[in-house]
């Protein structure tokens, strides 16, 4: 586990132009990275189940990354969410 992807790209993002980069990069959500933008900073029951969803998903698997507070749009010709701003989420 020391080597692996998720740990690497969560050892790169040390602060706000990191995660900044990743959306100018065009980077999408894939096997190591997830992003969640709610609408509220509250934890309605929707927004629960979606973080446990990619938490038990990362859990059983090598690993991952949470982005909470970045948003996602569907890229047209690829299908992939590709990050594309951040969020506030006010107080949590």
């Amino acid at each position: 586990m020391l080597d692996s992807p998720a740990l690497a790209l969560f050892e790169s993002l040390g602060a706000y132009s990191d995660v900044d980069e990743l959306i100018e990069g065009g980077e999408a959500e894939g096997q190591y990275l997830e992003c969640k933008a709610p609408h509220e900073p509250r934890l309605d029951r929707g927004m629960r189940a979606k973080l446990a969803e990619a938490a038990a998903g990362f859990a059983n698997s090598g690993g991952g990354v949470i982005l909470w507070g970045v948003s996602t749009d569907k890229h047209q010709a690829s299908g992939l969410d590709v990050l594309t701003q951040m969020q506030p989420i006010g107080n949590v």
